[in-house]
């Protein structure tokens, strides 16, 4: 259903106005707006579990400008629900799991082909595949791009080692920052500035403070300076010359705001100390301070930060005579306040758009289809005349939103897939099937282990059947995950077709598979199995280990349905046996 908000018929004044005036370029400029960890307070995030704070609106008048002006993505989520995964996801329009690097991981860690790939912050980075994604695609096509605030997508250095300084005892950058700055351009990226190659909260003390360990923490105005003098200077050498943005505010994430912007300069940097101030455009730090006055927490002070990044952004943009030829997206990296676990409240991003020179885009519309971070960058590759078929050796998971018709529409039956450590879970028609695997079922050793022991505890005090194995919600009458279905006979049919769904997405996407792209949600999975009696994990994979002690082995197989896709049905003893597919 596409719905029109209260004010857009003034808004698409602004539309047609925007269709009359001849752009610089003849393709369109993008933005794509990734804060860290930014609350969701708009109509369309997620209902919360009472055990949850509400998420408090801050004044964001620049981020809701773009939301007003352009598309808004009703039900729409990350492929996973911490942020190294979802930039990933973003930038390579794929599921985080096949990252080659995480991959790689897995296998050194001892697991066999055919498990799930553990998706986490430590795996999930472009090392091995530094010719993916966007950035290449985008250059290829003639674009200047550029990449400035935080990145998190180069593997972590050595525990004696330091991501910022070539010696850490004396702070001393070194070819640290340029040795950073480099990665990045080789992603396709001709800029590279403002950098924060990974989270500063790393190496700052338990206070989240640091200033004696860095020197340096967040510095909006720094990164939004560097933002607009490449702006700036790509559009002076061309008026014409389409640019590609990666913009990434390092908040509200940790460390201290209070530190960063009250203690800490607009000189201080992960490049050095600068000589002069950053010419940012924003508003002072005494004016962030006082919009949000007198709390001060990290979520207030950072929303109000990025909106003034964005809003100065906005600004130069339109001094440019391009804010109507520059396609802005805005999108949350992960989900909130659920952040790291596998439910709607870590899964359900904020994400709109703006681009006026384009119907799809219209003013104060909403589209409340599923849609997912997978789709933004196929969605790009078309809006500027990119072949997404083959998309220059780069297949896709997600699915453009300008021929998708599920975009549109609020019933959809189109599936949506979620992987968080090797939790999995499969959303369709507003039925949601999660399985959730737990550190005890982890190789452990050579730093593999599991990660989502914090996590797992947030979850446990909001979601009562956080540690079922296996979960099904109806999301129509349960949003906030509370009562789990999964053997109730009334939704017998929606737990067959789910299962079938999950364990074609297992197979498309395990460890050491052939990969498999959009296959899943328009295709017939045919399960067989065989159990024996033999206790522990088959095939070295501790994942398959079945809570009863008796081990499944599955074939899955994957054939592609003609017209509208219909669930076969499972053996009987469909739900000891299919989900083990699920870690097969």
């Amino acid at each position: 259903t596409e719905m029109a908000r209260p004010g857009a018929f003034a808004l698409a004044c602004l539309y047609f106005f925007a269709l009359s005036v001849s752009a610089a370029s003849a393709l369109p400029n993008v933005v794509v707006i990734i804060p860290d960890d930014m609350p969701c307070f708009w109509s369309e995030c997620p209902a919360l579990a009472a055990s949850f704070n509400t998420q408090k609106y801050y004044s964001t008048p620049a981020i809701d400008m773009i939301r007003d002006q352009g598309v808004t993505f009703t039900n729409a989520y990350g492929a996973s629900s911490t942020c190294a995964p979802g930039r990933y996801s973003v930038w390579t329009g794929r599921y985080p799991s096949r990252s080659k690097y995480g991959q790689s991981q897995m296998s050194a860690c001892g697991y066999s082909d055919g498990v799930l790939v553990d998706v986490k912050v430590a795996n999930t980075k472009l090392d091995e595949e530094l010719g993916l994604g966007i950035g290449k695609l985008l250059q290829e096509k003639g674009y200047k791009t550029g990449v400035f605030g935080k990145w998190h997508l180069k593997s972590d250095v050595a525990a004696s080692a330091s991501s910022w300084f070539s010696d850490a005892a004396t702070k001393t950058v070194g070819g640290t920052y340029t040795d950073s700055q480099q990665h990045v351009r080789n992603t396709g990226v001709d800029t590279a500035e403002g950098l924060y190659i990974t989270n500063l909260d790393n190496d700052c003390d338990a206070s989240g403070l640091c200033a004696s360990s860095l020197g340096f923490s967040h510095n909006p105005e720094w990164v939004t300076a560097e933002t607009n003098s490449f702006i700036n200077a790509t559009l002076a050498v061309n008026a014409s010359q389409p640019f590609f943005v990666w913009f990434a505010p390092t908040m509200p994430h940790a460390p201290d705001a209070n530190e960063a912007l009250g203690t800490l300069t607009v000189w201080d940097t992960p490049s050095g100390t600068l000589t002069h101030d950053p010419v940012s455009g924003m508003i002072s730090r005494a004016d962030q301070y006082a919009t949000v006055a007198p709390e001060t927490s990290n979520k207030a002070l950072g929303a109000v930060s990025v909106d003034a990044m964005v809003a100065s952004l906005w600004t130069n943009l339109e001094a440019h005579n391009v804010l109507n030829n520059t396609l802005i997206i805005y999108v949350m990296d992960n989900g909130q306040p659920g952040k790291g676990i596998s439910f709607e409240s870590g899964a359900r991003v904020a994400m709109f758009a703006r681009y006026p020179a384009h119907a799809f885009f219209a003013p104060g519309t909403t589209k409340s289809g599923p849609t997912q971070n997978v789709d933004i960058l196929p969605s790009i590759l078309e809006l500027v005349g990119v072949d997404t078929a083959s998309s220059n050796g780069n297949p896709m998971d997600g699915t453009s939103w300008l021929t998708n018709s599920e975009i549109n529409n609020a019933s959809s039956t189109r599936a949506l897939f979620f992987q968080n450590n090797q939790d999995r879970f499969v959303v369709r028609n507003k039925m949601k099937l999660l399985s959730v695997v737990r550190g005890t079922d982890y190789l452990s050793g050579n730093g593999c282990g599991y990660s989502g022991t914090s996590a797992d505890t947030r979850a446990e005090k909001t979601y009562p059947h956080a540690s079922t194995r296996y979960q099904l919600y109806d999301l129509v009458t349960d949003p906030t995950e509370q009562v789990n279905v999964f053997d109730d006979a009334a939704y017998a049919d929606a737990q067959q077709e789910l299962l079938q769904l999950l364990a074609c997405h297992a197979t498309a996407t395990a460890l050491g598979a052939t990969p498999a792209y959009q296959t899943c949600g328009d295709s017939v999975v045919a399960v067989t199995a065989t159990a024996d009696d033999t206790t522990g994990a088959t095939d070295g994979d501790p994942a398959a280990e079945e809570t009863n002690g008796s081990d499944t082995s599955l074939t899955v197989t994957t054939t592609a349905a003609s017209g509208s896709w219909k669930p076969t049905r499972l053996p009987t003893c469909a739900t000891a046996l299919a989900l083990a597919a699920l870690t097969c």
